[in-house]
């Protein structure tokens, strides 16, 4: 884990970009360019998705920036590709524009040229974060959102307008015999998350997201890098001034929690233990290795600082030698535990009294590990005090990263170097000792002796390799909140959907293509068939046969003309029968079939031409009113007949009866017309 500059470094940071805003106006624009919302990256969302994920974490300090890229891989471990630390100097931190133009050199020398490939992701201070652990019954999935809001609402208040709610769904559990889900929900201020944004979009690399420390632990669980996702495990970072737990159910983090008692707890009641010391002249120990103080009043004595008591702490506990002018202070490493066990047993008791809380609120098996982290967390005898104290197994954060401890060692400044280191390692057992099994490379590959100078520079590493193994899908996001998660996923529904609309014309129309093919196919063959009939089939067409078919033709029209002529009287009373009605009583009917001289209307030298002709004369009886009428229907009948021409004359009278009391009239009428004769229409 980071030292404690390096954990509450965000918040600092924020501090100085906002007290140092007048700084901005001699830059130019750049106020207003970090005011903006961050410009967008270019989309990385493709129709196939990327086998090989690029990701980098970066985790800003006080005094320096720890940068790690990996590649993940589907299906494989994720792959280290490199480290690295960048010095921050203090009035670099203190100045907005200085700081920026740091942060972009440094992200640009890291990244190089896999700049709009890399997510990049970095924390926020997690004291700023409002964390809870809820549970709501169980809803369908379109309610989950609404109902982990509402309840995260009830459990505390916060407002959206000034804060980003999300969360982290951990799973369905069986409480009381009820189905549940169980939820980690997140509130952050939303000024904080933009000043970060801005700064990196003002550096030119847009963040892709912003997490935590504790959930890049997470990923080191769900990932499985640590080898444990099933055990109930304890997370301590001890910083200088304060002190985290993180607690660890399944993978999913489920309790986090703050302590004032931090390192500096304990190192100053030390200082004041080592200037009693100081002061005590002669210095003797008794039989059980207890300090003997024989307390003189001195004006020459040394004074003690709390940085000198560090000092002195760090090289008792990594067996380095004291700082020269406490050169001759006669203490040991064991000494040193015993004046600083008061304090640290403290400590142990505000996590006894956490990891009860939880079993107790949780109802679940107690904790069955402990992960300590931080500047001592590389000091065995107090690994083994808090493992014995609590009776748990206590580790070392570093320790339990297993495979990932081994990539690192494989790390150098340069890259072209790994291949080399790599093929050289390939025979080595899985009893790996870095003290001595690398001493054979290190004239060859200078890097490694920096590594092994301090397992601390290592650990230090790892909060922004667990940032650097986030995604979306297992790690919260505070700028891809659960909102655009469920925007993201119903545009995946509705890209299924119309790809699978898609897909079903594709196959409905290669259906009909081949449907609508078959059936050409069978009409080509059966032309080739009826080609193949035609080519067999071949009559002798000459000026002959034609000339005789023609002749059998006209000999057959006239034939027809004789039989109608014959018949035609008779279709003529056939026709006058089916057309007059019940009221028109027919006098006489004549009809000329020899043919009359009439003048043709439509010849311009008043040719003649010969007419058939039928004379009909009747009577219309009934009312008066309705003679005129029935007449002319009966003739417009006549003139529509296929056997009758035009009307050529009629005349009209009206007669009354000669029986007594009759009112009815009768309309006398004749009537001349056209038969239409053979070949006229």
């Amino acid at each position: 884990m980071p030292k404690d500059n390096e954990i509450d470094s965000t918040e600092k940071l924020l501090n100085v970009i906002r007290s140092n805003d007048d700084g901005l106006n001699n830059t130019g624009n750049e106020k207003d360019t970090v005011a903006a919302p961050p410009q967008a990256k270019k989309s990385k969302l493709s129709l196939f998705p990327r086998n090989n994920i690029l990701n980098v974490g970066v985790i800003l300090g006080t005094k320096d920036m720890k940068m790690v890229k990996l590649k993940t891989i589907p299906g494989k471990l994720p792959e280290l590709l490199e480290y690295k630390s960048y010095d921050v100097e203090k009035e670099v931190f203190a100045n907005r524009p200085k700081f920026v133009s740091l942060l972009k050199s440094s992200l640009t020398d890291f990244v190089g040229v896999d700049r709009e490939a890399a997510n990049i992701w970095t924390v926020i201070s997690t004291a700023k974060v409002e964390m809870r652990y809820i549970k709501i019954p169980k809803v369908p999935k379109n309610e989950i959102s609404n109902a982990i809001y509402w309840t995260a609402k009830k459990e505390f208040s916060f407002d959206d307008k000034k804060t980003i709610f999300d969360f982290d769904l951990l799973g369905d559990i069986n409480e009381d015999g009820f189905k549940k889900i169980e939820s980690m929900v997140y509130s952050v201020p939303r000024e904080e998350v933009k000043e970060i944004r801005g700064v990196f979009s003002q550096a030119g690399f847009p963040v892709d997201g912003i997490s935590i420390v504790p959930c890049a632990i997470q990923n080191f669980i769900r990932t499985r890098f640590s080898g444990d996702d099933d055990s109930n495990i304890c997370s301590l970072y001890i910083g200088s001034r304060w002190s985290r737990i993180d607690i660890f159910s399944s993978g999913n983090l489920v309790l986090t929690r703050d302590i004032k008692t931090g390192l500096r707890s304990m190192i100053e009641p030390f200082a004041k233990d080592i200037q009693d010391i100081i002061e005590a002249e002669p210095l003797e120990f008794d039989e059980s290795g207890e300090i003997k103080l024989d307390i003189v009043d001195d004006d020459s004595a040394l004074t003690m600082s709390v940085e000198d008591a560090e000092a002195i702490f760090f090289a008792l506990i990594h067996g380095q030698p004291l700082p020269e002018k406490y050169s001759d202070l006669d203490i040991n490493e064991k000494q040193m535990f015993d004046l600083i066990t008061p304090a640290l047993d403290r400590l142990v008791r505000q996590v006894e009294r956490t990891l009860g809380h939880y079993v107790h609120l949780f109802k679940r098996s107690p904790v069955s590990k402990i992960w300590l982290s931080g500047k001592i967390s590389d000091y065995t005898r107090m690994i083994d005090h808090f493992g014995y104290q609590l009776d748990i197994t206590s580790l070392s954060f570093k320790d339990i990263i297993g495979e990932f401890s081994d990539n690192v060692l494989l790390f150098a400044e340069s890259t072209s170097h790994i291949a080399s280191f790599r093929d050289k390692i390939d025979n080595i057992g899985d009893e790996f000792d870095l003290d001595s099994d690398l001493s054979q490379f290190e004239e060859e590959l200078p890097f490694i002796s920096e590594i092994k100078k301090s397992g601390q520079a290592k650990e230090s590493f790892l909060p922004a390799v667990g940032l650097a193994l986030s995604n979306n899908e297992m790690t919260p996001n505070f700028i891809f909140t659960y909102k655009k998660k469920d925007n993201l996923e119903l545009v995946a529904k509705l890209n299924k959907t119309v790809m699978l609309a898609f897909v079903f014309i594709m196959v409905l129309c290669f259906g009909c293509y081949g449907f609508l093919d078959y059936k050409a196919g069978q009409k080509n063959e059966t032309i080739m068939q009826l080609e193949k009939q035609l080519d067999g089939f071949s009559p002798r067409i000459d000026e002959n046969l034609v000339l005789g078919l023609s002749a059998q033709v006209n000999k057959k029209r006239k034939a027809l003309k004789v039989f109608g002529s014959r018949y035609k009287g008779l279709a003529v009373i056939n026709e006058l029968t089916r057309l007059t009605p019940d009221n028109i009583k027919l006098k006489s009917a004549f009809a000329n079939f020899g043919g009359i001289t009439l003048p043709d209307e439509n010849s311009k030298d008043k040719a003649v031409k010969f007419k058939q002709i039928l004379k009909l004369s009747g009577i219309v009886s009934g009312d008066r009113l309705s003679l005129e009428p029935e007449l002319s229907n009966y003739i417009s009948g006549l003139e529509k007949s296929l056997l009758f021409g035009k009307i050529i004359k009629r005349t009209k009278t009206i007669e009354q009866p000669l029986e007594q009391g009759n009112l009815d009239e009768n309309l006398v009428f004749t009537l001349e017309m056209e038969i239409i004769q053979d070949g006229e229409s």
